[in-house]
Formats: structure tokens, sequence, C-alpha cells
């Protein structure tokens, strides 16, 4: 099937319709089943009206797992989500198995894997356990004042955080003082015994 459209104004260059079926159906063994191209505008598009259901849906079925929907751009953006109701999510990932997954993951090469903004609400909401591979526990041993961390990334103008996780009379965290790929956290006195102390690095 093949569909052209070169009118000035734009048109429709296939155009499906169904009550309760496909409007237009794909499908190809080795390529893509339905392929959407534009010059200067929608490559692709979807819309509906009824609630609960989607303009565009993706699925994978694939046994070694595969991407129900797939994005990319090469200066723009891969994937872009927006919403208009309030309390609605502009996109959303699910993950819905057994064993655990990730609902949405970001990744970056060079740059930043995950920016949350908000210029007049809150910009990141957890609910639940966070894990950050930038933080740890660290122990002072006995008689020492101080224990050096290494820690790759951390640089002289990084934050340190620093708090001990047993109770020593009279001791306290002095200093965490951040070098190059490592910092040194420093306690008030020596430790009488040997010390657990969490650490979190920030930049």
């Amino acid at each position: 099937m093949f569909g052209l459209d070169v009118s000035s104004g734009g048109g429709t260059g296939v155009d499906g319709e169904s009550t309760n079926g496909s409007g237009v159906n794909g499908h190809s063994m080795n390529s893509f089943g339905v392929s959407g191209d534009s010059t200067n505008g929608t490559g692709m598009q979807g819309t509906t009206t009824g609630t609960g259901a989607a303009g565009v849906a993706g699925f994978d079925t694939s046994s070694g797992g595969g991407a129900g929907v797939q994005a990319a751009s090469t200066n723009g953006t891969g994937v872009n989500g927006s919403t208009t109701g309030n309390g609605q999510a502009g996109v959303i990932g699910l993950d819905a198995s057994s064993g655990g997954g990730i609902g949405v993951n970001g990744t970056s090469t060079n740059g930043t894997g995950v920016q949350a903004d908000s210029s007049a609400g809150t910009a990141l909401v957890v609910n639940g356990k966070v894990t950050f591979s930038t933080s740890g526990t660290a122990t002072v041993p006995k008689g020492q004042a101080s224990v050096t961390v290494s820690q790759p990334g951390v640089t002289p103008t990084s934050l340190v955080l620093a708090t001990l996780q047993e109770a020593q009379s009279g001791t306290g965290a002095e200093a965490a003082v951040p070098g190059t790929d490592s910092f040194t956290i420093t306690l008030t006195i020596k430790a009488k015994v040997a010390l657990p102390v969490a650490w979190f690095v920030i930049g």
C-alpha cells in the first residue's frame, strides 16, 4: 500500500478507519510493520478520544526481550511526553516483572542520565528506598582519629557529609575533607573502639 499527499495545505497520504478493529495494520517479517516519514512534519501520529486508551501503543512479545516503543533522535529529543491534565504525567514507566526491573532508565555517557526541573513545584519526589553509588560506610580504626576513603570522581570541590553510626562519648565528626578521588574523615578525638562512619558525596 502506498499513499502520497502533495497538497500545499497538507492532507493524508493513507487513511484507515475501523469501528472495532485496526484502522491500519502493517506486518513485516524482517523490517518495519508500519513506517512513517516526514521531511518537515510528523512522521507518525496517533490520537485517541477514549478514556484510558492510548494514541500510540507499542508491545514487545519477543522471547529474548525487545522494545515496546523505541525512539531516537540525531540532534533533538528521542522521546517527548507532555500533558495538560492536573496531576497527570508526561511520561510514565512501569515495571511489572515478578523479579523486579526498572520502570524508567536514563543513561548518559558524558551528560546527565536523568534531569528533574520545576520552576514552581517539586523537581523530584521519591517514594521508597534510595541507593546512591556515592555513599557508603567507612571505619575509623581504634586509636585513630581519621580515615581516608577512596572514591573515584571526588574532587576538592565536592561536598562530603559524614555521620557516626555508633555513639562514643565526646566523639563527633569534626571534618570530611575532599581531595582527588578520595576524602578524609576526621573525628574530634581518637576512637576508643573501631567506629563506623556513614558518608555521602555530592558533586
